[in-house]
C-alpha cells in the first residue's frame, strides 16, 4: 500500500519496482499486476516479470497472436538465463497456437532450446506429445518416469491423469499404484490413487489439460518455482507459483508449495490458512494439512490442542495406512505422549514387514518410548531389531550404547 501511493515510483526507484509487482502477484491482486505492467512497458522500463504477468494475462484470455507479438517485441538482454529458458519455451508453445503448427513443425521450434537444460526439454517433449495425442506419448511418459538419473515421479500423476481422460482408469491406477512403491510419501500421486480408486469427484479439482497450453505453462512455471524454494528463495517462488495458479486455477496441489514457503518464513498464518484450505480436498490433503497445522500449533506452545486436534483427525481417516500411523506415532513420542506412542507404533509393526523401510524406524521410535518410559529391556530389544533391519544408523546406535 506504501508503494502504490508513490507516484511514477518506477522513474526513480526501479528495484522498488520489482518488488512491489513481485508483492502484488503474491498477494493475487493479477489486474493491479496487469496493469502496472503495461504502464512500465509504455516507459519501456520494463523487466521479466513485468513481461511474464502481461503475457500470462494474455494466454489466459486464450489471446496467442497479441502474446507472441509481445514476446518478440521485447528486449531481453537484460534476462537472465532462467528467464531467457523460460520466455524461449512460451515462446515455443506460443508459436504452435499461433500458426497451427503440427508436432514435426512443433518439434522443430522446441529444438531451438539450449540441449543443456535437458530436463526441461524431456518434460516438454512429454507435454507436446500429450499435446498432440502422439502414438508415442505413453512410451514418453514410461521413459520420464522411470528415468534413473532425476526423479520424475511427479509426471506420474500428468500420465495417470492421460490415462484416466482416456477412459482407461484401471490403467491410470496400476501405474500409479506401482510407482507409490518407490515413492510412498507422494502426497498428489496417493490422493489421485484414492479418488480413482473410491470414484471421488474431488479429482475434477485437481485438474490438467495438456491440450491447454496455459496449463502446460503453469507446470513450466511451477518447476521454476520450486527450484527457486530449494535455493531458499521463497519470495521469488511464490511469485512463480501464484502465476502457476493463476494460469491454471483447477489445479489445487500448487498451494503445498506456497504453504511451505510460508512456514520458511515465518509466516505461519498463512501457511495455515492454506493448510485449511487443502484439507477439503481428498484425505490425504486433509492428513497432510492436519500434521502441518499441529505442528505450526505447537510452535504457538498449543501443544494439548494440537495433539488432540491430529489424535482427532487421525480416528476420522477411514483406512489410515502404516505411514499415517507412524506419523501419529511419531508426533506423540516427539511430544512426549510415550505411551500412547507405543501403540501406534506397534501397530505399524505388526502391519508391515521386516524388510519394510519403516520397519528400523518404528522399532527405533518406540525403543525410546519405552526407553523414556523406564522400559530398558523392552527399548534394548527394539534397538537392536531395528539395527538387524538396518545396521549402519549411527544415531541408534549412539542411543543403544549410552
Amino acid at each position: 500500500n506504501f508503494l502504490k501511493d508513490l507516484e511514477n515510483l518506477e522513474n526513480n526507484h526501479f528495484e522498488y519496482s520489482k518488488s512491489y509487482i513481485q508483492t502484488l502477484i503474491n498477494n493475487s491482486k493479477i489486474n493491479e499486476a496487469f496493469s502496472y505492467s503495461k504502464k512500465l512497458k509504455k516507459k519501456e522500463i520494463n523487466f521479466f516479470q513485468s513481461d511474464i504477468i502481461i503475457v500470462s494475462k494474455l494466454i489466459k484470455n486464450k489471446n496467442y497472436i497479441k502474446a507472441d507479438e509481445y514476446l518478440s517485441s521485447i528486449n531481453k538482454d537484460d534476462y537472465t538465463l532462467l528467464e531467457e529458458l523460460l520466455s524461449q519455451v512460451i515462446f515455443s508453445w506460443l508459436q504452435v497456437e499461433k500458426f497451427n503448427l503440427d508436432y514435426n513443425q512443433s518439434q522443430e521450434i522446441f529444438q531451438l532450446i539450449s540441449p543443456k537444460y535437458k530436463n526441461i526439454k524431456k518434460i516438454n517433449d512429454v507435454f507436446l506429445n500429450c499435446y498432440f495425442d502422439t502414438l508415442s506419448v505413453e512410451t514418453k511418459f514410461l521413459n520420464l518416469t522411470n528415468d534413473k538419473n532425476t526423479d520424475f515421479s511427479r509426471y506420474t500423476f500428468f500420465y495417470a491423469d492421460y490415462l484416466y481422460k482416456k477412459g482407461l482408469s484401471k490403467k491410470a491406477n496400476l501405474i500409479l499404484k506401482k510407482k507409490l512403491i518407490d515413492v510412498p510419501r507422494n502426497l498428489l500421486l496417493n490422493q489421485f490413487y484414492s479418488d480413482i480408486k473410491n470414484n471421488n469427484q474431488n479429482y475434477l479439482k485437481n485438474n490438467f489439460n495438456c491440450k491447454d497450453i496455459s496449463n502446460v505453462i503453469a507446470e513450466l512455471l511451477y518447476i521454476t518455482a520450486n527450484a527457486l524454494s530449494t535455493q531458499t528463495l521463497y519470495s521469488l517462488s511464490n511469485f512463480y507459483t501464484n502465476l502457476a495458479k493463476f494460469l491454471n486455477q483447477n489445479f489445487f496441489s500448487y498451494n503445498t508449495l506456497l504453504a511451505e514457503n510460508f512456514i520458511m518464513i515465518g509466516d505461519n498464518k498463512k501457511a495455515e490458512k492454506i493448510y485449511q484450505l487443502l484439507k477439503k480436498f481428498g484425505s490425504h490433503y486433509k492428513w497432510h494439512s492436519s500434521k502441518q497445522i499441529a505442528l505450526l500449533q505447537i510452535e504457538d506452545s498449543k501443544t494439548e490442542n494440537a495433539i488432540n486436534s491430529l489424535e482427532k483427525n487421525y480416528k476420522n481417516l477411514k483406512s489410515p495406512n502404516s505411514y499415517q500411523t507412524f506419523d501419529l506415532a511419531q508426533f506423540l513420542k516427539n511430544n512426549q505422549k510415550f505411551k500412547e506412542s507405543i501403540y501406534y507404533y506397534t501397530q505399524v509393526i505388526e502391519n508391515i514387514s521386516k524388510t519394510h523401510e519403516l520397519y528400523p524406524k518404528a522399532k527405533d521410535g518406540r525403543g525410546i518410548a519405552y526407553e523414556q518410559i523406564g522400559n530398558w529391556e523392552k527399548a534394548e530389544k527394539d534397538f537392536l531389531n531395528s539395527l538387524d533391519a538396518k545396521p549402519d544408523q549411527a544415531y541408534v546406535i549412539n542411543y543403544l550404547a549410552y
